[in-house]
């Protein structure tokens, strides 16, 4: 288990020393860094939920499908904590009290054929998502219907009939087990 001075070292990293100290199996930086926040209900009462939203149907990858809140590490951050407020803020307007664990990033390469003149290339990106437990003081969002078309605070025994993606809903089932438990959670 992380401690909290950990989690407070890794929020604190800009992404270019992010970048630098945590390079890919392959020993090379990783071409983007990409935050994601489980944001859990602020209601005390159970069931406890987490946020998604669903892609809107005219997005290039998984239209329709459910997500949680999220994006790029810009160069512009000054660092991964300040990444993780601004997109979450972008996506639902919502503004978080605290991070409360980091769940293990995962890695994962994207292609794209690229032309020039009659030329075609295929480029390869590797990305790392980092993935946080987030509380939140209210539960009033606004999303940006350009790119979603609703949001949910959906419980663990809901997820299973969202349209996601495997990896998300094993990370998803994977936060709510941390939040049951408590002890896979950065001690205070």
């Amino acid at each position: 288990m992380a401690s909290r001075s950990d989690l407070q070292a890794l929020l604190s990293l800009t992404m270019s020393q992010y970048r630098i100290n945590r390079p890919s199996p392959a020993g090379h930086p990783h071409d983007q860094i990409i935050v994601g926040a489980f944001i859990f209900h602020p209601t005390s009462s159970p069931p406890t939920r987490i946020f998604h939203f669903k892609r809107v149907a005219n997005e290039k990858f998984y239209p329709n499908v459910f997500e949680i809140p999220g994006g790029h590490v810009e160069d512009a951050d000054p660092d991964i904590f300040q990444a993780l407020v601004r997109e979450v803020h972008e996506e639902t307007a919502l503004s978080f009290d605290s991070v409360k664990a980091s769940i293990e990033p995962f890695a994962y390469s994207t292609e794209k054929t690229v032309k020039s003149g009659e030329e075609e290339a295929v480029v390869q990106k590797s990305s790392l998502q980092l993935k946080f437990v987030c509380e939140v003081a209210e539960d009033t969002l606004c999303i940006n219907p350009e790119e979603h078309s609703e949001g949910i605070w959906a419980a663990k025994n809901e997820v299973g009939s969202l349209e996601m993606t495997e990896e998300t809903r094993l990370i998803v089932e994977y936060a709510f087990c941390c939040k049951e438990s408590q002890a896979a959670f950065i001690q205070e």
